[in-house]
């Protein structure tokens, strides 16, 4: 299936002109490659990419090996078909699972950055439970020699997301003693795990299950201070049943609320529904949400890939691409919110991490409109239809930067600042990347 917006990449050239496209529209031209950072990394509210672009998470909660226990059962080339830019991958470090080795964590991380998806790694071992100690002893698992070598092997394109749903606030007995408790317990697994070696964005989830966004920003500063990397990201997980009333109106004011801090906010877990005593329990406004999370440009992580013991909830049925549940298939093809349009992939994971600096990369054709770099910063977009068309041109972070009207056969000007770029218009004709 064709994506229904593809991204046009421009940064500064050096004095000069010179035609840049062929008359078919199809080259490859002064491809020169720079080192950038050496990790993600993040900048106020935004996650960048070593390259220094902004990356908008949009991707699949997966638990490889099938929970640990089926080695053959590894789906990410599966995954890689949904257009996903990122997976969190579930993962347990008490060795329990038998497939959780060291030697397949070497691997699919390999694997997702192979398939052009940035692997986000969490620890599931005490999900939901709230013991300070036992967190910070579960976080030096990332430390220990063997792992440690592992993680900053594949450090330049990994997050950590150091515990899933760790922690109570509301829920504790005294909650103002809690966010003390939260903040000093976090401070000192993320100094152990930068004493450690590792660099990379590490990711906290939020308390209470991870349901309490709004703790996230009577917290993050401090996190955010505490870390001599000042590389993190915060996470809360929708399972907003009671949390929000599962009401539209009451999640709009949570992600206006966590898309105005100045510091990454995601969430890392939406579905479509919600456990309790039993599996599948309540119905969550899933749909509501996801629109939401289109019009604040909220990053999220679609729970979950395969094998729930909520069976209704997985994406896929059997772990294959063709076999799309009716909820998975609305994730991965919505026309508003779904990860086949609106997932956008890191150019520096779409060529092996690797930054660009000048050229024409994997353009063509299409119907409707051809894209030209014409001068360092501008652009020409020329009208290819008998109708007046829109086109509207947003950043990585989902910020329209242009909307210009079109006439039919016309070619319009857009002068724009080095960045990658998504160019559409209003009928999902659209580019390949362009490099210049």
């Amino acid at each position: 299936m064709r994506r229904n917006t593809y991204y046009l990449h421009l940064r500064r050239m050096k004095t000069g002109g010179g035609k840049f496209l062929s008359a078919l529209f199809f080259c490859l031209i002064a491809i020169c490659f720079l080192q950038g950072q050496s990790t993600f990394y993040v900048s106020g509210k935004y996650l960048l990419d070593p390259c220094g672009d902004t990356v908008l998470l949009r991707g699949i909660n997966y638990a490889p090996y099938n929970w640990g226990y089926d080695q053959s059962s590894e789906e990410t080339v599966e995954i890689e078909k949904t257009g996903a830019n990122c997976v969190r991958l579930v993962w347990y470090a008490d060795g329990s699972a038998p497939y959780y080795t060291n030697e397949n964590l070497d691997s699919v991380l390999a694997r997702c950055a192979e398939r052009r998806m940035i692997p986000v790694l969490e620890l599931h071992d005490q999900t939901c439970q709230n013991d300070s100690a036992q967190l910070v002893s579960l976080a030096d698992w990332y430390t220990g020699p063997d792992v440690a070598a592992i993680l900053q092997k594949h450090q330049a394109y990994l997050i950590v997301n150091i515990a899933n749903e760790v922690l109570y606030h509301r829920w504790a007995a005294v909650p103002s003693a809690a966010v003390n408790s939260y903040i000093n317990t976090y401070s000192t697994i993320v100094n152990r795990l930068r004493n450690g070696g590792l660099n990379f964005p590490l990711m906290i989830d939020a308390p209470d299950c991870g349901t309490d966004i709004s703790l996230i920003g009577s917290v993050a500063a401090a996190l955010q201070n505490a870390d001599p990397k000042h590389n993190l990201m915060f996470s809360a997980h929708a399972y907003w049943y009671s949390y929000a009333q599962n009401d539209s109106l009451q999640m709009a004011a949570l992600l206006s609320a966590a898309s105005a801090l100045n510091f990454p906010v995601i969430l890392g877990e939406v579905a479509n529904y919600q456990d309790d005593a039993n599996p599948c329990q309540y119905g969550l406004n899933y749909r509501a949400l996801f629109h939401l999370c289109e019009t604040f440009q909220m990053p999220w992580i679609c729970w979950g890939w395969s094998h729930d013991n909520c069976t209704a909830r997985q994406l896929s049925t059997n772990g294959q691409f063709g076999s799309l549940s009716a909820y998975g298939n609305e994730v991965v093809n919505h026309p508003d919110y779904g990860l086949k349009n609106k997932a956008v992939r890191s150019y520096y994971m779409l060529y092996n991490q690797q930054c660009l600096s000048t050229g024409v990369l994997d353009y063509r054709q299409e119907e409707g409109f051809v894209v030209s770099p014409v001068a360092s910063g501008s652009l020409t977009i020329q009208s290819t239809m008998a109708d007046v068309q829109r086109i509207t041109i947003t950043d990585m972070a989902g910020r329209v930067v242009r909307s210009c009207v079109l006439p039919p056969d016309e070619t319009t000007i857009v002068a724009l600042p080095s960045g990658i770029y998504l160019i559409a218009s209003e009928n999902k004709k659209v580019i390949r990347k362009v490099v210049y």
